[in-house]
């Protein structure tokens, strides 16, 4: 392994551009870079329309990172459905352009993918060797961006990740399933929850923390990057409440309970194989990461009603 971030011969100092910088996950992307020295610049949708070629293509060219991280994305899946173009716009076009500039300026690009690339038809988690049978547009769409990242041919990273809930709700679902399902409990005296599901909730901050072994290497390709073990949304509701000291009743559903016009994998729990074989993988598991967010969480609402009141 080449480690970049600590070879003498580099750059004093690696800088990294990254897209969706203000996002749910980018954001602490963004924070865990610079708390390892990393010079690192987040662009937003009103710092650049990832669809714009051009602009992206001046802005990379006027910060010349030596890395590109990819976390901007269309992922509301029900947006996806009704506007596909758009989707494949933001999903594959776009990342098919940052992939010919990495190639061309011999730049790595490390793009955040999915869960939603399998089809949920397994009973056991899925590998980066499985094939992936995207189900629905969003899917589809970011697999093509996958698969044009490898057809160009750029050094890169892929990080399929799932389920996401972190500190900075996520800016196009206005919050995360952590968020609602507090807000919920807060009005409501029974919620119910969908156990028909089964992924693997993870949170944003430990993805960011991951990624900081991972650009240390030259170990191209695709990785998983989730937490550990797996749950159902309704068991994941449940060690939320639980945690939260909240007393609510949770009733377990199917997902035919909430009709979409789309179809969504009902077993997307992915292992992380390729982290685990170059011995770099930290993630842990993920009731081990939502005990640490909520208390967490407790800790800086605790500060917030202090200040409030002096």
């Amino acid at each position: 392994m080449t480690n970049y971030l600590n070879n003498p011969t580099s750059k004093s100092a690696m800088r990294v551009v990254v897209f969706g910088g203000y996002g749910q996950l980018g954001t602490d992307i963004v924070n865990e870079l610079r708390s390892n020295k990393i010079d690192a610049i987040p662009l937003s949708h009103d710092d650049v329309d990832i669809t714009d070629s051009a602009h992206v293509s001046r802005l990379i060219e006027e910060y010349s990172p030596d890395i590109i991280i990819n976390s901007a994305a269309l992922h509301k899946v029900d947006e996806c459905e009704s506007n596909p173009q758009k989707a494949k716009a933001v999903n594959m076009d776009s990342v098919e352009n940052l992939a010919m500039i990495c190639k061309e300026k011999d730049m790595i690009l490390l793009h955040i993918s999915t869960d939603y690339v399998f089809d949920g038809k397994s009973q056991e988690p899925y590998t980066e060797q499985d094939t992936p049978i995207p189900i629905n547009v969003y899917g589809k769409t970011k697999l093509q961006g996958e698969q044009r990242i490898q057809e160009i041919g750029c050094k890169h990273f892929i990080l399929r990740v799932a389920s996401l809930y972190g500190n900075k709700a996520s800016t196009q679902k206005k919050g995360n399933f952590v968020e609602t399902m507090l807000k919920l409990a807060k009005t409501k005296d029974e919620l119910s929850v969908v156990d028909d599901q089964y992924m693997t909730p993870t949170a944003t901050l430990h993805i960011a923390k991951q990624i900081i072994p991972l650009i240390k290497t030259d170990e191209y390709g695709i990785y998983h990057c989730t937490c550990e073990g797996s749950c159902t949304w309704y068991e994941f509701a449940k060690e939320i409440f639980r945690l939260s000291d909240i007393s609510i009743k949770v009733i377990p559903v199917d997902s035919s309970a909430y009709p979409a016009n789309f179809e969504r994998p009902r077993y997307t729990v992915l292992e992380n194989s390729n982290l685990k074989k170059h011995r770099i993988n930290i993630m842990p598991h993920w009731k081990e990461a939502i005990k640490q967010f909520i208390s967490e969480r407790r800790i800086i609402e605790n500060k917030d009603k202090v200040e409030v009141e002096t």
